[in-house]
């Protein structure tokens, strides 16, 4: 299996709710690391208003939650996982 470089960008329903990641590793890896990175995101921004927007249905909010990823280059990779 061939190891590629990762930049995966979170993100939830609400606007400007992104993080960014970085992953080296295989395509199935990423993907299980993207969804991981998803859940831990999501709940770090689960909040008082969250709960009240989405009537504390976490599975409703987590649902509009997801990922964006793009291939990168190593060089690309090893200057941004510093951040």
């Amino acid at each position: 299996m061939e190891v590629k470089f990762y930049h995966i960008q979170t993100y939830t329903c609400y606007c400007g709710e992104t993080m960014d990641h970085f992953f080296k590793g295989t395509e199935r890896d990423m993907e299980r690391y993207a969804e991981s990175c998803v859940e831990d995101d999501a709940m770090e921004w689960w909040d008082e208003q969250t709960e009240e927007d989405f009537d504390g249905e976490y599975e409703n909010y987590i649902s509009e939650c997801g990922y964006d990823v793009w291939e990168i280059t190593e060089e690309e990779y090893e200057k941004y996982k510093e951040f």
